[in-house]
This record gives C-alpha cells, sequence and structure tokens, in this order.
C-alpha cells in the first residue's frame, strides 16, 4: 500500500491496484488490473506498482492510465 496526497493505492494479488479517495472507507479497481503486485511505492507525481512476471508500472493521473516501464520481465 502507498498514499500520494489523499489517496490511497492497495495492490492485489492477481487483482491489480485498488484507489481510495475517502481513506479506506470504499476502493475502486484503476486500469492496471489482472496483475498480481508485490510492492507500491509513490514519488512526488508518480505511483509505481511492481508485479509479478510482469514488470513495474507506473501512472502519473492517480491510476486512471498506467505505463510499462523499462523494467518489463520478471527478475
Amino acid at each position: 500500500m502507498t498514499k500520494k496526497g489523499g489517496n490511497l493505492f492497495a495492490g492485489t494479488s492477481s487483482f491489480g491496484v485498488y484507489i481510495s479517495t475517502n481513506g479506506g472507507a470504499n476502493w475502486t479497481q484503476t486500469s492496471l488490473n489482472n496483475r498480481d503486485i508485490l510492492s507500491m511505492s509513490s514519488v512526488s507525481n508518480y505511483i509505481y506498482a511492481g508485479t509479478n512476471g510482469n514488470g513495474v508500472y507506473y501512472s502519473s493521473n492517480d491510476g486512471q492510465s498506467w505505463v510499462q516501464s523499462s523494467l518489463s520481465s520478471s527478475v
């Protein structure tokens, strides 16, 4: 789980990343779905999600869209 601004982001096993805009009372799945998320971090305006076997993704718009980074394969 990571926090960016007032939003919380949680990575799940097999279901991708979810966002909460109200302190965790409600959660909505982001467009990064059907992925096994192993780690999450936020730095500056970006959210990063490390996946199992699909590399690292990042979002600059609070999870509305995700881009696969050049770290695109399993290590």
